[in-house]
């Protein structure tokens, strides 16, 4: 199902990427922003991945239990108010899924979200780089801290549909946020 050729992915209108340069770069709060809007005319879910790989921890954090056979996925109760999935709930995601996996796992963790999360194929808002490898969504905005890069994000900047340098400003994201559409179609951008 899921293709190296990254011309020949599978294509998911109903999926915003929000992918980043690292850590603290506008990632949650452009998701939660975008899910404020979206909310209010469609049930969205909102989903952030953490594809690990050994000596990222720094951009990652540190995950003691990190599941490194297989992959997990995590339906969010909002029992921990300040966590980034608990936010998007109480920013209007009707559910909201966190997904721990090592990077090779990644298209059987999106397979499985779907299969058993998201059968209805409903609008999700999801925080994550890695999966833009596996799957063409609707639309994919990258973040950039000059910075703050990851060894490998360049890799992704001819992947994204808009790329937007972070500039700490909340209302810099408000206004990226407002540039966001959830159409009939799927995800778009002015």
């Amino acid at each position: 199902m899921y293709s190296s050729d990254l011309n020949n992915l599978p294509i998911e209108k109903n999926l915003l990427l929000i992918g980043g340069s690292g850590r603290n770069v506008g990632k949650t709060t452009l998701a939660l922003e975008v899910i404020k809007r979206a909310a209010k005319i469609s049930t969205v879910t909102g989903l952030k991945v953490s594809a690990f790989k050994r000596g990222e921890e720094q951009f990652h954090g540190i995950h003691h239990d990190f599941p490194t056979s297989g992959f997990r996925i995590t339906e969010e109760k909002g029992e921990l108010p300040n966590k980034d999935t608990a936010r998007m709930l109480s920013a209007g995601a009707s559910n909201a899924y966190f997904i721990e996996s090592p990077d090779y796992l990644i298209p059987e963790a999106w397979t499985s979200f779907n299969n058993s999360c998201n059968p209805q194929n409903l609008p999700v808002v999801c925080e994550s780089r890695s999966l833009r490898k596996h799957v063409k969504p609707g639309l994919f905005i990258l973040l950039i801290n000059p910075g703050n890069i990851k060894d490998n994000s360049a890799g992704y900047s001819g992947l994204a549909d808009h790329i937007h340098f972070f500039t700490g400003d909340i209302a810099d994201i408000q206004e990226l946020a407002e540039r966001i559409h959830l159409t009939p179609e799927g995800w778009t951008m002015d």
